[in-house]
């Protein structure tokens, strides 16, 4: 018989006899279970009074309870996977519907809108601290463009490979709206898919970090739902 699967009946359709042993898991779903959402169901207990507690069969103690915790926490660890598959995925979908209306528009606009190209130099200033050594550094590396005449030898500047520039800024693409006020419809379109890819790209992933690859979250969550 067919039937949706709701996240509040999935422990109910899980054996209660069956037992689980996370070290029989694939290494890559363990690493990505116990590192990436381990705090939903690990560690909830004192180590020192354990280990006190259990002596040499702490380990054999350790593997239990991590099975035991997994079983009763796999509805919660579905639930938790599966939103941030859902949020990974709408952040691509906004990244590249923003591309794809940038793409359309900044033939239209003037470069004024776009960020400029930066400097290796620039680059360097902006990534490193000022102590006297990269303060000497800079004015070595400085020394070097300026010409015998004094002049900046541009052959010389080397770009940064980071910030290539050639981006619509938010600030310069909205007084040019305002300077310009046929641009105001085109530059709000953009802000609501600007504005949308920014909240998704600022939102926290339940994962311990937002770095966590939508692949191994995918891998993870397939694997829990085969005990369904």
């Amino acid at each position: 018989m067919e039937y949706i699967k709701t996240f509040e009946s999935y422990n109910n359709l899980i054996d209660p006899n069956l037992n689980f042993n996370l070290n029989t898991f694939p290494k890559d779903v363990k690493d990505t279970l116990e590192n990436e959402y381990g705090h939903y169901f690990l560690h909830n207990f004192d180590w020192n009074d354990m280990q006190d507690k259990h002596g040499e069969g702490f380990n054999q103690w350790l593997d239990q309870n991590k099975s035991d915790e997994f079983k009763k926490n796999i509805n919660l660890l579905i639930q938790k996977t599966r939103a941030d598959l859902i949020t990974l995925k709408r952040l691509k979908l906004s990244e590249k519907a923003l591309e794809y209306f940038e793409e359309l528009i900044k033939p239209t606009l003037c470069n004024s809108v776009l960020t400029q190209p930066l400097s290796v130099y620039m680059q360097y200033a902006l990534y490193n601290s000022h102590s006297i050594k990269d303060l000497n550094k800079a004015y070595l590396d400085a020394k070097n463009i300026i010409d015998s005449d004094g002049s900046i030898n541009i052959d010389k500047v080397k770009q940064s490979e980071v910030f290539i520039g050639g981006d619509i800024s938010l600030p310069n693409f909205e007084r040019f709206a305002k300077n310009n006020p046929e641009y105001l419809g085109v530059f709000n379109d953009w802000k609501k898919l600007f504005d949308k890819h920014t909240e998704l790209l600022i939102k926290d992933l339940n994962a311990f970090r937002s770095s966590t690859p939508y692949n191994k979250i995918k891998d993870l969550y397939d694997f829990l739902l085969s005990y369904i």
